[in-house]
């Protein structure tokens, strides 16, 4: 099992409620605080491109970038079920 490093304040809550950490697992949100959307357009030639943004920069991205998106989407949520599984 990997080290987990916790912060001070997530450390004291643990004790505090007598709590032992067992397993960390990603939570998914829409966004961070910036480039939480992103957009399906279409070209003068009738092509369609996904225009996502990065610290608020646009830029054109691909068919390999929302299947990554999507893999990692499928392992949060695999991840997910085990711990909901788990109580």
């Amino acid at each position: 099992m990997s080290r987990l490093v916790l912060d001070m304040d997530m450390r004291n809550f643990l004790k505090e409620h007598k709590l032992t950490l067992v397993e960390s697992f990603s939570v998914l949100y829409s966004g961070w605080e910036m480039d939480g959307t992103w957009y399906l357009c279409q070209r003068e030639n009738g092509e369609k491109v996904v225009v996502a943004t990065s610290h608020g920069d646009p830029y054109i991205t691909g068919r390999e970038t929302l299947e990554q998106r999507c893999e990692e989407y499928r392992k949060v949520l695999q991840k997910t079920e085990s711990i909901l599984a788990q109580i």
